[in-house]
């Protein structure tokens, strides 16, 4: 007999976890991301398809859960927003000698109609996340900048600022728990 998927096992939160926030289970995608997706005109396949692993099941289920828990969810957003706006108004202005200067990302751009809408450099067809691999898997800055010449090396700062920025509601606040795993 065939089963039916629960579609309340699908949507899962865990304190210390991506700041306690709704994610799609086994997928680590918040259902914020999903929402913020939505709401800027992506459709639930294109969210699919950008994340890559998510099935469009995950994806409704995750707008499911944001239109049942609507105001929560924008609430969140619209705090996350002005503390944004607080800390760009304190930071923008520049700060002391002791301490490291704001990063702009004034490099970082998103188009809809480049790279499906993906963050990418200057316009062009380099995305963040292009970026972000090559370092990860271990070349160098050096090295980056070589094969893609149109770089330059504040393009990959901003570009480690930017995912510093856009994974921060996604990393786990406090101490991680214990996985068992070493």
């Amino acid at each position: 007999m065939t089963r039916f998927t629960d579609i309340g096992s699908l949507i899962t939160a865990t304190p210390g976890i991506r700041g306690g926030r709704p994610r799609i289970a086994g997928a680590g995608v918040s259902v914020r991301t999903v929402a913020v997706c939505y709401q800027s005109g992506l459709s639930p396949e294109e969210i699919a398809h950008q994340y890559e692993g998510l099935s469009l099941a995950e994806v409704y289920a995750a707008l499911a859960f944001y239109h049942a828990n609507r105001p929560l969810i924008d609430a969140d957003l619209e705090r996350e927003e002005a503390e944004y706006d607080r800390l760009a108004a304190i930071f923008g202005r520049g700060r002391s000698r002791q301490a490291a200067p704001m990063t702009s990302v004034d490099r970082i751009t998103a188009d809809a109609d480049l790279c499906q809408g993906q963050p990418t450099i200057r316009g062009m067809r380099i995305t963040v996340s292009t970026i972000l691999r090559i370092l990860a898997a271990g070349k160098s800055v050096e090295e980056l900048l070589a094969a893609y010449p149109e770089l330059e090396a504040d393009d990959v700062r901003q570009a480690l600022a930017y995912a510093a920025w856009a994974a921060s509601d996604r990393l786990p606040t406090g101490r991680p728990e214990s996985t068992g795993r070493p």
